[in-house]
């Protein structure tokens, strides 16, 4: 794509990935629930059942309220694909739905782009952390004389969900450039590769301009002026903890690869129910022996895998809302609290109720 910059166009930031096969996957990572939850809370105002819209994901209702539930990108695609099929004809339904991806929906991430110093380092902060994001699209960045573009490539996603993805993350995009510095107008230009639909007026609400349909990429162009701008809510201390959020909240997601981080992947969005070895090779469509021998060949077992997902789940519940030890033992699928403060203390040489407290300061 370096090749095909138009002279007087300047890289800023790519999403590109030179492999096929990584471009094939670059959306295919574990992202919080929190998408999922907007998702559903726009389709039951629709009159979707949530049932429905979770159908065929093997997720439940009661996962969308757990903050520290994760999704594995192919039960979101799902979700997408049952709200597209129940509203596809319905106006820019995924301008609609990526109207409520506000910054606070992206929990570590969000707070570390609010409290950037202007909205040029905010957009650089969003890429950096491209797996905190819910998208499925490849955003691009391109200088261009007064401009600053954005391309948003939708290829390797499925030909039926596209337009509801890229509409969802472009709307999802400028909803949370507002959310930073409400300037409008913002953009001066935007263009969709689909046709375009009889009533354009949601798109002209959220972009302050007519877009143009039919065109050979989707983008949208800011004024590139406004990104030098300091943002209100600027704070150095603030955006330092909240990047070292991002970081631990990365290498707790990718601390595994292969086979056993899909593995991994089925127990944390299962863990307010801790599942049996049983349950996740039913969900991968294997039988428990060839689970067992696959996670054999990477040097691992599924024991010690669940263990990975308690252990990252108990600091979190300890450090979060207040949970009686109790209440995190049964949460974690510990028969007795005991058994849980004895692993506890296996993992970190200390109890519960003492990491508890050092976690306060």
């Amino acid at each position: 794509m370096l090749s095909d910059t138009l002279p007087g166009q300047n890289i800023v930031k790519t999403g590109h990935i030179k492999s096929r096969e990584q471009r094939m996957t670059q959306w295919n990572f574990q992202r919080s629930v929190t998408s999922v939850r907007l998702m559903c809370e726009f389709a039951t105002e629709q009159g979707i059942s949530i049932g429905s819209l979770l159908a065929g994901t093997g997720l439940g209702q009661h996962q969308l309220l757990e903050p520290n539930s994760t999704v594995l990108a192919e039960q979101e695609l799902r979700v997408i694909a049952n709200l597209v099929a129940t509203l596809g004809d319905a106006p820019a339904v995924g301008i609609r739905t990526g109207m409520r991806y506000h910054f606070t929906a992206f929990g570590a991430l969000g707070f570390a782009i609010v409290s950037s110093r202007d909205m040029r380092s905010a957009l650089d902060v969003a890429l950096q952390h491209f797996h905190l994001t819910f998208a499925f699209t490849r955003f691009e960045v391109v200088e261009d004389g007064e401009d600053l573009c954005v391309y948003i490539h939708d290829e390797n996603l499925p030909k039926d969900l596209a337009q509801f993805i890229v509409e969802r993350d472009v709307s999802a995009l400028i909803t949370v450039a507002r959310d930073l510095y409400d300037l409008r107008p913002m953009t001066r230009r935007a263009s969709f590769k689909t046709s375009a639909p009889c009533d354009v007026s949601i798109y002209e609400s959220l972009l302050s301009t007519s877009p143009e349909f039919g065109c050979s990429e989707n983008c949208v162009r800011f004024d590139r002026s406004i990104f030098g701008n300091p943002l209100p809510q600027a704070n150095e201390l603030a955006h330092s903890a909240a990047i070292d959020q991002c970081r631990q909240l990365l290498e707790l997601r990718r601390g595994r690869e292969g086979f056993s981080a899909a593995v991994r992947d089925q127990i944390m969005v299962r863990a307010g129910c801790m599942p049996t070895m049983d349950e996740i090779s039913a969900s991968l469509h294997m039988t428990p022996r060839t689970l067992r021998r696959r996670l054999s060949v990477e040097g691992v077992t599924f024991t010690e895998l669940r263990e990975e997902v308690r252990m990252s789940l108990a600091d979190d519940l300890l450090s979060g809302p207040q949970l009686s030890i109790p209440q995190i033992a049964e949460r974690l699928g510990y028969a007795e609290p005991t058994s849980f403060i004895n692993a506890f203390k296996r993992w970190h040489g200390t109890t519960p109720h003492s990491y508890r407290l050092k976690s306060r300061g």
